[in-house]
């Protein structure tokens, strides 16, 4: 199919179809939207769920395939209150809305600030009216930029359900909008609309499920044939009137091309979940359609939607004698069927199962010959090393380090003018002592001594004072706490991204060492009295020096004891100081270690998360891997991909793959470097849990994964003889493996994939058979065509097989379909089939009588009229709805028996008489111009009879004959009225008051006074 393409959704089962599709764009292109497609998606909701960007159900093999914020449209923010209170101000919205009384109930059940759908097809409507200037906005910027500089034919493809509010509200005004706007000429319409399921899901059908589908199917139809011209949702046909419209309502010539219409059960019995399936099933014939249909022809389909040769079945049936008699036969249905090598899906399988390996890595890291990466830790016991002197120096966490009595802060490691506590106090001691004998008199050497020693601890210490040193690192604890941090996750993380260390064992180790640290915090308090007790012995015995000295005689001085006394009091004394330093470093060290325990156990939290991400990871491939390659392949033949594969033999080599250590070593560093690089220059572990959450872990895995499980097939398959291999192989290969040399089993397997390739809708054959003047056939009595075009891959192994295949598809075509056999040149891995059924009525199937019936019982009764306000966007011009189906002979009836009744009480009718004059009935007489008798039919004995000899023929006569007439009679109608009572009564008497005869006559007396009325 040539040509640019607009995919636009409608309301959430649009929304789905665009996601499946664009998974497949991705899944088969590897971009989300190639720029040699010329494919383009707008999504239209009032429920932006399904918009999110960060809806993790548009993920494909680790890429987001969510629409840009230019392709989703959503039409909730609209206050209909405010709407209906100003009318006037929206010409676009006023003429169809209704009356405001009847939206009370509709408006006193809203909840919040925004509305939807809700199932109510007005309301959806009311949506999408006041979006429908942006609607337009956003189709003409895709197809400007679709067409700026190339093709200018655009293809417009409209997808919805008919069930909800939303896009069976919108689909009608969609294409008006588009048609408005885009002439026939170089542009096609496309809609393709679920009909509501007849079983669905608890809790999805409210009372206008089913009938809202059906009263779309009328709104389709009547748009199709001309018979309903909805207002112009803008409102500037009302400003200034275009030639397609009349009094604010857009006729269009071919509002729409064709409408795809189907279910979620095929004609051979197979149903799908609407919710999951489905879409991808729609999704999967709108790209073979429109991509497959770039890249080979596919002449039937497109002679098909062109309606070439078959104008006779395009044209609308006709039902005489029945208003809205014009049934449109452009409708379609289709299906489809793949018979797939899924080498995507095994590719998949393999890269989650790799997936999980690398997990298994990061976080246990313990390798089993027999078993891969083990799903449980190593035993290995912490304790003892975070205690070894190396890495706590390393970690700056020895004691030196906690006691300041080394420096953790780089400036501090830097500063060569810091000595340990202890150098520090012996320099001071040895240098005083100096100073003293020499700058001193022996009398006042201990006295200038316990000041040098007082000044240095007051003042002079690194440059401070003892307490003012401390007290001012006490204001930096902090940034010590953050350096240590620091530089162990440093080490911690280095060690995990180079595969030495799992996450578990970091964990572990980081429990180990808050738990010494928190050791070690609890022995300083002992210490800490221990040195009080030291420091007052030291300064006892320095005040025992005191005394010693004043005592100090000349003999004394003589041998020398001036010296030893000085000597003894400087050793007291740095003593005292040394132990105060060190009570203060202690002091410190508690607090640090206190915030340092909060720190690592905030720490090892986060590598907690880390791991429970990996965890929920873990737990998220092995569901998707489970996921795939979980059928029993070639012999599973319902669905609607037939995966031509043994999935035994792919779950060997699969696990054949997991246990090559080489394999998995080289694949886990590979994704090791790619969490390093997504994390960037500040790594750790905070920003691998806030950068890398499950999903995004997840998303990294997939596509690092996938690189190395090719790298890893070619590495152990790719000189393996062809029939190994699992990539790079196509499926009409792996079809002549199997049944090359049985071809009575390959005639077998091919009949029964065909006949299991049915369109999504089942065909009513009563209903086609009814034969009367509208209906319509071609010249072979066909009443629709079905064609089927079987996409076959070229062999470059065996053309003799091709060949073989294609003889075979054309020969298990059901009677009646008409095969087709394409060869598609690049794309090996599929054969597809695609089924269609093109064109008919409505009435043609089954499910449509279904909806018919629950349409009828959603509208009959008190309940009509808020029935009817909320199942069609606009009310129909003459207050009678439709219907698709020939009418019933109680139904002709119903129609033309108020003419027939006007009709004799105003003597219109004449009498038939035999030749001797006497009366045979009444007589329909249809006469020229000149009033001449053209024609004459008896139409019944009295009234009785002429309601039971009503056909089509004899109803459509006799409404027009009498609504020519009306303008006539209407004068007389008080007499007229009165003749209707005197005849209704004569009924009475003949049928009796309760018969359901009389009461359809008083029905149609009804009607008929109305008439006059009117």
């Amino acid at each position: 199919m040539t040509g640019n393409h607009l995919v636009i959704g409608l309301g959430g089962t649009g929304g789905k179809i665009i996601r499946a599709l664009r998974k497949q764009v991705y899944t088969m292109h590897r971009e989300v939207e190639p720029a040699a497609l010329p494919l383009r998606c707008l999504y239209v909701d009032s429920d932006d769920r399904l918009m999110r960007q960060e809806d993790h159900t548009w993920r494909v093999l680790g890429r987001s395939v969510q629409l840009d914020n230019d392709s989703r449209l959503i039409i909730s923010d609209a206050n209909l209150k405010a709407a209906l209170e100003n009318l006037g101000d929206y010409p676009g919205i006023k003429p169809w809305i209704g009356k405001v009384d009847e939206w009370k109930d509709i408006l006193n059940a809203m909840q919040g600030g925004k509305i939807f759908g809700g199932q109510k097809r007005r309301l959806g409507r009311f949506l999408f009216a006041m979006s429908a200037r942006r609607f337009v906005e956003s189709v003409q910027k895709h197809v400007n930029a679709m067409t700026n500089g190339g093709e200018v034919r655009t293809t417009f493809h409209v997808v919805c359900g008919l069930a909800g509010g939303t896009g069976s509200g919108s689909v009608v005004d969609a294409c008006l909008q588009l048609r408005r706007i885009f002439n026939q000429s170089h542009h096609r319409i496309f809609i393709y609309a679920l009909l509501p399921d007849r079983y669905p899901p608890p809790g999805w059908a409210k009372q206008n499920y089913h009938a809202n589908g059906y009263a779309a199917l009328l709104e389709l139809n009547a748009m199709s044939t001309g018979e309903l011209n909805p207002h112009d949702l803008t409102g500037t046909t009302f400003k200034a009137e275009a030639e397609e419209a009349v009094n604010g309502r857009l006729a269009l010539q071919d509002p729409f091309t064709a409408c795809y219409v189907f279910t979620n059960e095929n004609e051979a019995g197979f149903k799908v979940d609407v919710d999951t399936t489905l879409p991808e099933i729609v999704a999967s014939y709108l790209y073979h359609k429109i991509v497959t249909g770039s890249e080979v022809t596919l002449e039937s389909l497109d002679r098909a939607e062109a309606f070439e040769n078959a104008d006779e079945l395009a044209k609308p049936e006709d039902f005489p004698g029945q208003r809205h008699s014009k049934k449109s036969r452009r409708f379609f249905t289709f299906g489809i069927k793949q018979i797939a090598y899924p080498e995507e899906e095994i590719r998949e399988y393999i890269t989650y199962g790799f997936a999980r390996q690398s997990l298994l890595q990061l976080r246990y890291n313990v390798w089993l010959e027999d078993g891969g990466y083990a799903d449980t830790p190593a035993g290995r016991d912490f304790q003892e090393f975070v205690k070894n002197e190396a890495n706590l120096n390393r970690w700056r966490l020895t004691d030196e380090h906690l006691f300041l009595a080394k420096g953790i802060l780089p400036d501090e490691a830097k500063n060569t003018k810091w000595l340990t506590p202890q150098a520090e106090w012996l320099s001071a001691k040895e240098t005083y002592l100096d100073h003293v004998r020499q700058t001193a008199q022996p009398e006042r050497w201990m006295g200038e001594l316990t000041k040098l020693f007082d000044l240095r601890f007051r003042e002079q210490y690194r440059g401070q004072g003892v307490e003012n040193f401390f007290a001012a690192k006490r204001s930096l604890r902090g940034d010590h706490i953050r350096e240590i941090r620091n530089g162990l996750e440093a080490e911690l993380f280095n060690d995990w991204i180079n595969g030495s260390r799992s996450l578990n064992e970091t964990g572990r180790l980081l429990q180990a060492l808050r738990q010494s640290l928190q050791a070690r915090m609890e022995g300083l308090s002992p210490k800490l009295t221990r040195l009080r007790e030291q420091s007052d012995a030291a300064l006892r015995r320095a005040g025992e020096n005191d005394k010693e000295w004043v005592k100090i005689g000349a003999l004394s001085e003589f041998f020398g004891k001036r010296k030893g006394l000085l000597e003894a009091k400087a050793q007291n004394l740095q003593l005292n100081y040394l132990i105060k330093t060190q009570i203060l470093a202690l002091d410190f060290a508690e607090q640090l270690i206190r915030d340092l325990v909060r720190e690592l156990s905030d720490m090892q939290g986060v590598v907690e998360s880390c791991e429970t991400n990996l965890q929920t990871t873990i737990e998220e491939a092995n569901v998707l891997r489970e996921a795939r390659c979980r059928d029993v392949g070639l012999e599973d033949l319902s669905g609607h991909v037939v995966r031509f594969y043994e999935p035994e033999k792919i779950r060997k080599v699969a696990r054949r793959l997991e246990l090559d250590r080489d394999i998995q070593t080289t694949q886990t560093q590979r994704v090791r470097t790619e969490i390093s690089s997504r994390l960037g220059s500040q790594r750790g572990f905070g920003k691998l849990r806030d950068r890398l959450p499950s999903g995004e872990l997840l998303s990294l895995l997939e596509q690092s994964c996938e690189s190395s499980v090719l790298d890893a097939h070619d590495k152990l398959l790719g000189s393996s003889d062809e029939t190994e291999r699992l990539f790079g192989v196509s499926v009409l290969d792996k079809i002549q493996d199997r049944y090359g040399s049985d071809p009575d089993g390959l005639t077998s397997y091919i009949h029964k994939v065909v006949a299991k390739s049915e369109v999504y809708a089942t065909f009513d054959i009563q209903e086609e058979g009814r034969d009367f003047a509208g209906s319509r056939t071609d010249k072979y009595g066909r009443r629709y065509y079905r064609e089927s075009i079987v996409i076959l891959p070229e062999s470059s192994r065996s053309p003799e097989f091709a060949d073989q295949m294609r003889q075979t598809f054309k020969s298990a075509a059901r009677e009646g379909v008409e095969s087709k056999v394409v060869d598609h040149p690049t794309r090996r891995h599929e054969i597809v089939l695609l089924n269609f059924v093109s064109p008919f009525p409505l009435r043609f199937l089954k499910h449509v009588s279904h909806l018919a019936e629950e349409y009828a019982r959603r509208t009959d009764g008190v309940e009509r009229n808020r029935a009817l306000l909320e199942l069609h966007i606009e009310n129909w011009v003459d207050g009678v709805t439709p219907s698709l189906f020939p009418p019933t002979k109680e139904e002709l009836q119903e129609e033309a028996l108020p003419y027939i009744l006007l009709g004799k009480a105003a003597g219109i009718f004449e009498e038939d008489r035999d030749s001797s004059g006497k009366r045979r009935g009444l007589m329909l007489v249809e006469r020229a111009t000149d009033g001449t008798i053209r024609e004459t039919d008896t139409l019944g004995h009295d009234l009785l009879s002429c309601a039971e000899n009503l056909d089509a023929s004899r109803a459509d006569k006799v409404r027009k004959l009498i609504g020519k007439a009306l303008k006539g009679i209407k004068p007389k109608a008080t007499a007229l009225r009165q003749t209707l009572q005197a005849d209704l009564e004569e009924i009475r008497v003949k049928l009796g008051g309760a018969s359901v005869e009389y009461r359809r006559f008083v029905r149609a007396v009804g009607r008929a006074a109305k008439l006059l009325d009117e």
